[in-house]
C-alpha cells in the first residue's frame, strides 16, 4: 500500500501503477490534485507516524468517486485511530 511505504521511489511506483495521475484525494484535512501531492502527502504523514500503516475496513464508490472507512494501525497490529477519506 502507497501510504504505508516509506521509500520515496517505492512509494511513486505504487501510485503510479494504482492511482489515475488526474486523481484528487480529499479527506477532512487535506485536498491533493494529481500524484506528486499525494506523494507529498504521504512523505509527511510517514514523517508523523512512523511505523504505522493502514488497514481499509470498507471501500465503496458512490457515483465514479471512492470512499474507505479505514484504522490507523500501530506496530503491534492495534488500531489507535479510525477514519474515513
Amino acid at each position: 500500500m502507497a501510504c504505508s511505504t516509506v521509500d520515496d521511489n517505492d512509494r511513486q511506483m505504487l501510485l503510479d501503477q494504482s492511482v489515475d495521475p488526474t486523481c484528487v484525494y480529499t479527506d477532512p484535512l487535506v485536498q491533493c490534485h494529481e500524484l506528486d501531492e499525494l506523494n507529498v502527502m504521504y512523505r509527511s504523514y510517514q514523517r508523523e507516524y512512523a511505523g504505522t500503516s493502514f488497514r481499509t475496513t470498507r471501500f465503496v464508490e458512490p457515483n465514479g468517486r471512492a470512499l474507505a472507512d479505514w484504522d490507523l494501525i500501530d506496530g503491534e497490529g492495534n488500531a489507535v485511530v479510525s477514519g474515513n477519506s
